[in-house]
């Protein structure tokens, strides 16, 4: 059976900046002054433990073609349960620790630098299967 979902194994290579960087002052803010918003999610989707997103943007940000944009952190022993999409698809982007994702019922582990695509009607899931935390970015997409 063919895959439903289109996964990237590769890691982005970063160039260090070398340059110092200004500090922040305000780390709690998005694009133009907007405050980031925190949701915790008990067993989503049919999943273990509890979900941490941090909104990027909220809804009036997201525009008519996006549906969320959030950065999820999972505890270990917690996932998103399998779940398919109907009208959008879902981007994840890794960012630290270690996953198993499923793709249509195929099991794939997951590491900062992967990134998953599950279109239109395809399904997907997600556990945290380290010692560590596991945060990654996630987009919603609408068709």
């Amino acid at each position: 059976m063919a895959s439903t979902c289109i996964f990237y194994p590769h890691r982005i290579k970063m160039k260090e900046n070398k340059r110092k960087r200004k500090k922040i002052k305000d780390y709690g803010r998005g694009a133009e002054g907007m405050e980031t918003t925190k949701e915790i999610r008990k067993n989503m989707k049919g999943g273990n433990g509890e979900v941490v997103l941090e909104h990027v943007l909220k809804d009036e940000a997201l525009g008519s073609k996006c549906r969320l944009y959030a950065k999820v952190t999972l505890a270990p022993g917690c996932s998103i349960g399998y779940h398919t999409h109907a009208g959008e698809a879902e981007c994840f982007y890794f960012l630290s620790g270690e996953g198993l994702f499923d793709d249509n019922g195929t099991k794939r582990n997951v590491k900062p630098g992967d990134v998953t695509l599950t279109g239109n009607g395809r399904g997907h899931g997600i556990e945290n299967a380290g010692s560590k935390d596991l945060v990654f970015m996630a987009l919603i997409l609408l068709d």
